[in-house]
């Protein structure tokens, strides 16, 4: 004769964990979501939120936010020096996580730079190509594991917003850049 007893109180516990993690899901979407007629009036949001603090930005970055961009500047044109995209050959198809380290290393860059080019006034080529007669800037960068080193352009692009897309024709405009010269270990 077997015994059903174990087997019983764990079909309970799982239900059990199932509904609180259930209901503690729930309560977290509801606080996160913005207020609207139904939701206006409760009073825990806040507490909710304090406890439960997930929203859309705890997942993902702001769009509008500016980001810096390396390029290689040679034969007459500047080429991007950061492997994008992830899902490209050159990172494996998105198996390569190397690639999540330029970002890092461009910021690491971007806070040794002194003299940076007001860009805002210029389109991209005109910009890489004013800030490409100047001297580079000496930086260190990353000691271990650089992914970049030599000479290149350090650009901050902003974005353009979504809602002035269709009136214009770049997606990214600079709006400084600087020449700087990597020293690698």
């Amino acid at each position: 004769m077997r015994n059903t007893g174990g087997s019983h109180t764990s079909v309970v516990g799982c239900v059990v964990t199932f509904v609180v993690v259930g209901a503690c899901l729930m309560v977290s979407v509801v606080a996160a979501l913005p207020a609207t007629v139904v939701t206006s009036s409760w009073a825990q949001r806040t507490q909710v939120r304090v406890v439960l603090p997930q929203s859309w930005a705890f997942f993902t970055r702001d769009p509008q936010t500016p980001s810096l961009v390396l390029y290689r500047s040679g034969r007459g044109r500047a080429a991007r020096a950061d492997t994008l995209p992830q899902t490209s050959l050159a990172n494996w198809l998105g198996l390569s996580r190397s690639q999540r380290s330029q970002d890092t290393e461009k910021a690491i860059l971007a806070s040794e730079v002194t003299d940076w080019v007001d860009c805002s006034a210029l389109d991209a080529v005109d910009c890489l190509t004013r800030v490409g007669t100047h001297a580079a800037q000496e930086v260190s960068g990353v000691r271990r594991d650089p992914n970049f080193c030599g000479t290149y352009v350090l650009a901050l692009r902003q974005t353009t917003p979504f809602n002035y897309r269709r009136a214009s024709r770049v997606e990214a405009q600079p709006t400084r850049a600087a020449k700087i010269a990597v020293r690698c270990p």
